[in-house]
């Protein structure tokens, strides 16, 4: 979480997880606000949006948070991010579901940071990724820098 918090707060946009460049928020609400219009703009030319990837997810983790019991959800997360914990995973289809949605998300943060869309996007100019202002609850800041 204070990578994550870290990578927001200074803009840096190539340590940033895939999930939080092609989240179907950005599609859905980006163009809210205005200085990410562009990039929703490109987003939404080039297809790139993460839904694809949560196709394989669904059945086990739900579609919304909140949709499965804490626990199952604590599951969902360790299959997502812990390739040992996946790699030992007792139900093969689970298991082989979680390991396509990795390889989604890989090509899909491959054509994200693609030389031509990332010019035609601005992925990664600062002007784009400017942080205005930012809420976090939970962590305390010392743990963040």
């Amino acid at each position: 979480m204070a990578s994550f918090l870290r990578s927001v707060c200074t803009c840096d946009v190539d340590a940033l997880p895939t999930e939080s460049l092609a989240h179907r928020y950005w599609t859905k609400f980006g163009s809210d606000h205005a200085n990410s219009a562009d990039y929703v703009r490109c987003l939404r030319r080039w297809n790139l949006t993460q839904t694809a990837c949560h196709i394989d997810t669904v059945a086990h983790c739900g579609r919304r948070f909140g949709e499965r019991d804490p626990d199952r959800l604590a599951d969902c997360n360790r299959l997502l991010w812990s390739d040992a914990y996946r790699a030992e995973y007792p139900t093969v289809e689970t298991r082989v579901r979680f390991e396509r949605y990795r390889r989604c998300s890989s090509d899909l943060r491959g054509q994200v940071f693609d030389s031509r869309i990332r010019s035609f996007c601005g992925v990664g100019s600062r002007q784009m990724w400017s942080v205005r202002g930012f809420t976090s609850i939970g962590p305390g800041w010392a743990g963040i820098f």
